[in-house]
């Protein structure tokens, strides 16, 4: 399981080269991961981050 300040480190950076970029985040992508931090929701709404989408495997 990720540890929140990991989470929180990966969500500056990304929200910083994304403005540096002159775009924004605001959808969180997990793919594929096992678990979930229970601080994500709050977190994500902390960074403005109004959707998420949460994906386990491939399908054909």
């Amino acid at each position: 399981m990720v540890q929140t300040e990991s989470i929180i480190r990966n969500l500056l950076l990304g929200s910083k080269g994304a403005k540096e970029m002159g775009h924004s985040m605001n959808i969180g992508y997990l793919p594929d991961i096992f678990g979930q931090n229970a601080y994500l929701p709050s977190l994500f709404k902390d960074f403005n981050i109004d959707y998420s989408l949460l994906q386990r495997g491939l399908y054909n």
